[in-house]
């Protein structure tokens, strides 16, 4: 499982058979500074760097399952709908603008175009909107002349806030 930091995610354990007495769960990280875990399950993203969550039977059985956690850092984490900006910067002259974004994860409006630039004090910055299309990462590319800007981005599953990851913890028979 990826996620960014800031993002949280469920992890659901099931104690099985049916008829186990103590259906308890034990949640722990291997490395809190990476991700925690708190009592129902949920992960959150804390900085880069990959963390083992645990689900352990609190019957004392040692009885576990578990997933591991990558945590990644990102330009732009988007945890809901609303669009964020990017900023590239250019000087005077006569400049071709473009932009695309990889994976389709996120969406930026039709940057294409021919700019005639005469800038005081030499640089101009612009801003360009990023929206959040569907749940995953992305890589943004916007092109002026020969230089070259490229951003991150992470698309949190709000989508479907339900979507959970499930581990089964198995009682020997």
């Amino acid at each position: 499982m990826q996620i960014a930091p800031g993002v949280k995610k469920r992890l659901v354990a099931e104690a099985a058979p049916d008829t186990a007495t103590v259906r308890d769960i034990v949640w722990t990280s291997s490395n809190e500074k990476v991700a925690t875990v708190d009592e129902q399950g949920i992960i959150a993203g804390v900085s880069k760097g990959t963390a083992r969550i645990t689900a352990s039977a609190a019957d004392g059985s040692g009885i576990q399952s578990a997933a591991t956690v990558r945590v990644d850092t990102y330009d732009l984490v988007f945890i809901d709908s609303k669009s964020q900006q990017v900023r590239y910067t250019y000087g005077t002259g006569r400049f071709h603008i473009t932009g695309n974004v990889k994976n389709g994860n996120v969406s930026i409006p039709s940057i294409n175009s021919l700019v005639m630039a005469a800038v005081a004090g030499g640089v101009a910055t612009e801003y360009v909107d990023v929206k959040p299309v569907k749940p995953g990462t992305d890589t943004i590319t916007i092109n002026v002349n020969s230089k070259r800007f490229t951003y991150t981005a992470y698309v949190a599953d709000y989508f479907d806030s339900s979507e959970e990851e499930y581990l089964n913890l198995l009682e020997d028979e």
